[in-house]
């Protein structure tokens, strides 16, 4: 694989813990509900776009286009830390 020169991080690369919702698969009793808790989970990628609801976090991305996009509602997340910040060289 060819070597190019490096690049300008177009977006922060973000970690983030947040909560998601889980149940159990198919038919249960109410009583089995009561046992169940928020599963959390650890994303990091780029911080692609934000409004006052949520954040998009892009896994991959090309010169052209980013695919593995996740929208996480804000009142799911619990931490949120910049790892690499927009404009620096990588």
């Amino acid at each position: 694989m060819k070597r190019g020169k490096s690049v300008v991080n177009p977006h922060d690369i973000v970690y983030i813990e947040w909560l998601d919702s889980e149940g159990p698969d198919g038919w249960h009793s109410a009583d089995r509900m009561k046992d169940e808790e928020f599963c959390p989970i650890i994303t990091v990628g780029w911080l692609t776009y934000e409004n006052e609801e949520g954040i998009v976090i892009t896994g991959h991305k090309s010169k052209y286009s980013h695919r593995a996009d996740i929208f996480i509602p804000k009142c799911a997340i619990k931490t949120r830390h910049i790892l690499v910040k927009k404009g620096a060289r990588l």
